[in-house]
């Protein structure tokens, strides 16, 4: 049975090891134990971590302004020594593309009409296996 703890959360159940005195001493919480809240973990059975984040980052890049003149880089050299990132304008070319603005996506960088294609591709195949895979161990279960 597990422990129900506030807010939802669960704590995987301990086992009795010994008795110090009155005090029944108890397993220490596995080293993976997370106490995660239970909605939490009903998404995680139905939606793929890596697709979330995939999902997650381009949303980020599309909702941006692409008319802005600042953007940020993780691109280091660029820090450091001042050299351009080959990337620049990818996340302007995306934010264009989802605003429907084509020509104006290709001006500013030519991928990123197949950069939004592959990581869609790449969202849809991964949450389609996570389908695929609950969906053969609910029938191999039942």
């Amino acid at each position: 049975m597990e422990e129900r703890l506030f807010g939802g959360l669960r704590r995987p159940p301990t086992r009795v090891v010994g008795f110090a005195g009155d005090y029944a001493v108890a397993d220490p919480l596995p080293a993976g134990a997370l106490l995660i809240p239970d909605k939490v973990q009903a998404v995680r059975r139905y939606i793929d971590f890596e697709a979330l984040i995939w999902t997650v980052g381009l949303m980020v890049v599309a909702i941006g302004d692409p008319t802005s003149d600042t953007h940020f880089t993780l691109f280091w050299p660029q820090w450091v020594f001042g050299i351009e990132s080959p990337g620049r304008g990818l996340g302007h070319s995306i934010g264009y593309l989802f605003r429907g603005d084509i020509l104006a996506s290709f001006q500013t960088h030519w991928l990123g009409l197949p950069v939004v294609a592959i990581l869609t591709h790449r969202i849809a195949t991964l949450q389609w296996r996570k389908w695929k895979n609950m969906e053969m161990r609910e029938t191999s279960n039942g």
